[in-house]
């Protein structure tokens, strides 16, 4: 009776019974005779799989199964479990599952019969047991029993986690971007060997061959060579891996083999999967994209979405009263820092009823040209700008500096110091030269006058003295 009691904990413990095993497991041969075998299904790579025995068993002719133990244990408040003077094994009642103390006492006092890290196949056989009851530590912590009625025992690896994906699953370096420009993106996510899925309403553990992330945006145009792929196993190093690319429109498909041509699981649970590419910015605006995070290409397991932004501001170009002035045209460099030195990269636009907007790779009509009016400038990241007017409205003076124009990581932007709602450029009439008919004539005329006045003045002065 105390026999079936624990016979019970053991089939609860057990996920799965039977005699299936794997053509190609990995196996490892405890003794060479003895009859008993356990297999593990879903076994992680990786993982390390100790096989203790905790007590013997025996089977009468009659069906009843007996247990005894090569050592004495006895009954206290923290085990489940205790040997009488026969070292009979007697089971407390109302256990249901092995308690940590129950664990601890079994890896401190029963033999550790044998050790293996699962190589990838994702079946593990540990054969030549003893009949007997055994626990098997690793992430399962289970029960397992083998005696002459069951003398293989399967049990499956219950995995503790899927596949995850972190709040930064995806990620930009930076927040804002000038159209045309380049951005580098990040997609992280933690993998798994096995991981589980629901088929007609039942959880069903299946091995990961794969991982797929989908990632899609409108606004990007990915650069695929410089996709890049690294995996950091527990306790190790990243190491560069080899990644399956597509890219079709807009969307963006990384495939990441997660076994080798064998079948078998070609890196740790837990491992952290990084994804690295760069990307062109094409609009204007608020930038999305996202990425989706599959296994065995259709299972979704996580998402995730990042957006930066450009900016836009109004030029408008004024004389002193307000007044607004058309016929301008200017130039806008961008400053940027480089290891040389400070460069300033004059911008390519394309224009669209006075709306300039920052020109991209795919454009093919584009000009550095603003021409002003009151007009609209659009896909510019923060940063600082330089505007220069290289022509002024007719009759007006054209401007002798630069104006500097700033734009916050907010879209915020600053002339010259000054914050700002649109960019007003002031040009001031031209100086008004002498005109024929007006002062600047009649000044000559004037002189001219009194010259000869004074010449005929001096002559008649002669003659009068000539008379004499």
């Amino acid at each position: 009776m105390k026999g079936k009691k624990l016979l019970a904990v053991a089939l609860a413990a057990v996920l799965t019974l039977g005699m299936t095993s794997s053509v190609f497991a990995q196996t490892k041969t405890v003794k060479t005779g003895d009859p008993g075998s356990i297999t593990i299904q879903s076994a992680s790579y990786g993982e390390t799989y100790e096989l203790y025995k905790v007590f013997n068993a025996t089977l009468s002719d009659d069906g009843n199964i007996a247990y005894t133990s090569d050592v004495a244990i006895a009954e206290t408040a923290g085990l489940s479990f205790y040997t009488d003077s026969q070292m009979n094994v007697i089971l407390k009642s109302g256990m249901t599952e092995l308690t940590d103390a129950d664990k601890a006492w079994i890896v401190a006092n029963c033999s550790l019969v044998s050790s293996e890290t699962a190589n990838g196949d994702g079946t593990l056989v540990f054969d030549g047991l003893a009949y007997g009851y055994y626990y098997v530590k690793s992430s399962l912590g289970a029960l397992i029993m083998v005696d002459s009625t069951k003398p293989a025992a399967t049990m499956v690896e219950k995995n503790t986690t899927n596949p995850t994906v972190p709040d930064s699953g995806k990620t930009a370096a930076d927040t804002t971007k000038t159209v045309g420009e380049t951005e580098t993106y990040t997609l992280t996510f933690t993998a798994t060997n096995f991981a589980k899925k629901t088929v007609n309403n039942a959880e069903v553990q299946s091995q990961v061959t794969n991982y797929t992330i989908v990632d899609t945006s409108d606004d990007l145009k990915v650069d695929t060579d410089t996709v890049s792929a690294t995996v950091t196993e527990p306790g190790s190093d990243a190491a560069d891996i080899t990644v399956d690319v597509t890219y079709a429109g807009n969307v963006l498909t990384i495939s990441i083999p997660w076994v080798d041509a064998e079948g078998k699981n070609m890196y740790d649970n837990d491992t952290v999967v990084t994804i690295t590419y760069d990307a062109e910015i094409l609009t204007a605006g608020t930038i999305e994209n996202t990425a989706v995070f599959n296994w065995n290409v259709t299972n979704q397991f996580g998402t995730d979405s990042v957006s930066l932004a450009n900016f836009p501001f109004d030029l408008n170009k004024i004389d002193a009263s307000n007044k607004a002035l058309s016929g301008a045209e200017f130039t806008l460099a961008k400053t940027v820092s480089t290891s040389t030195g400070v460069l300033s990269e004059e911008i390519s636009f394309v224009e669209d009823n006075g709306v300039y907007t920052v020109a991209n790779s795919n454009d093919t009509t584009t000009d550095t040209t603003i021409v002003a009016g009151a007009v609209k400038i659009k896909g510019l990241g923060a940063g600082t700008y330089s505007l220069t007017e290289t022509k002024a409205p007719d009759g007006y003076n054209k401007l002798l500096n630069p104006i500097t124009i700033v734009i916050a990581e907010d879209g915020s932007v600053t002339m010259d110091g000054t914050s700002v709602t649109t960019v007003d450029v002031v040009n001031q009439a031209g100086t008004l030269l002498p005109s024929t008919g007006g002062m600047g004539t009649t000044i000559f005329y004037i002189v001219g006058a009194v010259l000869v006045i004074g010449a005929g003045v001096v002559l008649v002065a002669k003659k009068r003295m000539a008379g004499r």
